[in-house]
């Protein structure tokens, strides 16, 4: 049975995630590496381990940070 090339997504819809390690994030100045392994250390850090290496969702956790979550992943306190 073949596969139905109408259903098929477009290739240029599919977003690909892009995935660093912590120390490639903060050179890229997002955050520095110390929030960025607190951020792991509380669990709030978008991402998943490879052997010792973790590897940061970087769309994740820049929607994360655009929408407002503090370093330490909590919803900001209204003004």
């Amino acid at each position: 049975m073949s596969p139905d090339i109408n259903r098929m997504p477009n290739m240029e819809d599919v977003k690909i995630p892009r995935f660093v390690t912590i120390t490639q994030a903060a050179k890229m100045g997002v955050m520095s590496v110390y929030s960025l392994r607190l951020m792991l250390k509380q669990g709030q850090l978008p991402g998943y381990y490879a052997g010792t290496r973790f590897y940061i969702n970087l769309d994740r956790l820049l929607e994360q940070l655009e929408n407002g979550n503090s370093a330490a992943g909590q919803e900001p306190k209204p003004a």
